[in-house]
């Protein structure tokens, strides 16, 4: 729960900060724009590993839970 709105309101600090960047501004010169930019893709790639991080956790914790389900059974036989 917590880790994911955590990491939402990340993605969304990260979005705004793009929009009100330099980038959008007439007068940044190219040279700077690229060097924003490529500040800004190496924080989404950071935040894309998080995700798949997040992705495959919340896959180990929903079959930790069926194998907690399917436990019992075996205990008593």
């Amino acid at each position: 729960g917590q880790d994911l709105e955590a990491f939402g309101e990340r993605v969304m600090s990260l979005a705004k900060e793009l929009e009100n960047s330099d980038v959008y501004n007439r007068d940044c010169n190219i040279s700077d724009a690229w060097v924003i930019i490529d500040g800004f893709s190496k924080r989404l790639t950071v935040l894309e590993n998080e995700a798949q991080d997040l992705i495959e956790l919340q896959g180990l914790l929903e079959a930790s839970v069926v194998n907690f389900e399917i436990l019992p059974q075996y205990v008593f036989y």
